[in-house]
């Protein structure tokens, strides 16, 4: 997924994605320099689903 300054929608849109029948998936979110808080979000998102990997600086957080 990439996103840029998504803090609005990204919640919803991370919870669509957990919500759907298949559960054999991975989201990888690339950081394009977020200021409004998104990144926050999506640590959240990293640390209480395991599935849910952000893309930082060449690593996976």
């Amino acid at each position: 997924m990439a996103t840029y300054n998504g803090a609005r929608y990204i919640r919803e849109q991370i919870m669509s994605i957990q919500s759907q029948t298949v559960q054999d998936w991975n989201l990888y979110i690339r950081d394009d320099g977020f200021s409004d808080g998104t990144i926050d979000i999506i640590r959240d998102f990293c640390l209480s689903d395991n599935r849910i990997h952000l893309f930082q600086d060449l690593k996976f957080i």
